[in-house]
């Protein structure tokens, strides 16, 4: 179950850099779509995400970072294959061992999944909610994995990158 959660906690992000005058970086999950506007690059440290789910059901968004040996393309690529696993009925495999998940957040229909999802802890919104997130980022090329499972669908935004 978790790891379902896990992968469907990848859905919608509005990312801003802390202290810059940086334009905001935003992560959109819609009914069809998980798209990425922003700067392609910003400083390493914290940052603060407001997330918004426009899709009006559960979703998920995971914060990826892609480890040095491997590319966002291989992460693209990893997520068409999920998709195609479950367009097919078949299970999935989760996010794949080059990419660390630094944080996820998770919109659900109902409060009553709240105390469980934050014990995973998973940062938690009520669905029609807005949210933020603060995370600190590494130097690194990072993702966003939007996951809204009442449509069955997995999609990614990005990519973007840390520097020093």
């Amino acid at each position: 179950m978790r790891h379902h959660v896990l992968v469907a906690a990848m859905v919608l992000l509005v990312v801003a850099a802390c202290g810059g005058g940086d334009d905001p970086m935003t992560v959109t999950l819609t009914s069809g779509d998980c798209t990425y506007s922003g700067p392609e690059s910003v400083a390493a440290g914290p940052v603060s995400i407001a997330v918004v789910n426009e899709t009006g059901n559960l979703a998920v968004f995971d914060f990826h970072r892609i480890n040095a040996t491997h590319t966002y393309a291989d992460l693209a690529s990893h997520i068409d294959e999920e998709q195609a696993s479950i367009d097919a009925g078949t299970d999935t495999v989760g996010p794949p061992p080059y990419t660390t998940i630094i944080d996820a957040v998770l919109f659900l229909p109902t409060d009553e999944d709240r105390s469980a999802a934050e014990a995973d802890g998973l940062t938690v919104f009520l669905v029609g909610e807005e949210g933020s997130l603060d995370t600190t980022l590494t130097a690194g090329i990072y993702a966003v994995v939007c996951v809204a499972p009442d449509a069955g669908s997995i999609r990614i935004a990005g990519p973007f990158e840390a520097t020093e």
